[in-house]
C-alpha cells in the first residue's frame, strides 16, 4: 500500500482490513482480530457472523462511546440490552437519572 500509484487509498471505507485479516485467516490457520473501521454495529456483527474474521477490536468507537456495546446490542435489535451487562452496572444504568438518552449513545434505530 506504500507506492505512488495508490489512486485510491481505502483507509476511509468501511471494514476495508477484513479482507486482508481474511487471507491471513485462510493462508496461515491462525486467528486474526480487525480494529479498522469496524465501528458500526450491523457491520461488526456482519464479519463476525460470516466467520470473515474471529475477533473485532473496538478501539475509537469505544472510546468515543464507552456504553457502545449496549448501543450495539440494541442496534442489532437484542431484546435486553441491559441483560448483557454485570448485574451491578445494568442495575445502575437502567436506574440512573437523567434523560432517555443520558449515557452518550444514540437512540435505537427506527424499525
Amino acid at each position: 500500500m506504500n507506492t505512488d500509484d495508490l489512486r485510491e487509498p481505502p483507509f476511509s471505507q468501511a471494514a476495508f482490513m477484513v479482507e486482508r485479516g481474511n487471507r491471513v485467516r485462510r493462508e496461515c490457520g491462525i486467528p486474526v482480530a480487525v480494529s479498522w473501521n469496524l465501528g458500526t454495529p450491523a457491520i461488526a456483527d456482519r464479519v463476525i457472523r460470516e466467520a470473515l474474521i474471529d475477533l473485532v477490536f473496538l478501539g475509537r468507537p469505544a472510546l468515543a462511546n464507552p456504553h457502545w456495546p449496549i448501543w450495539a446490542a440494541r442496534e442489532l435489535a437484542h431484546d435486553d440490552p441491559f441483560s448483557l451487562l454485570p448485574q451491578d452496572w445494568s442495575w445502575w444504568l437502567n436506574n440512573r437519572p437523567g434523560s432517555e438518552n443520558s449515557h452518550g449513545w444514540p437512540a435505537p434505530a427506527a424499525r
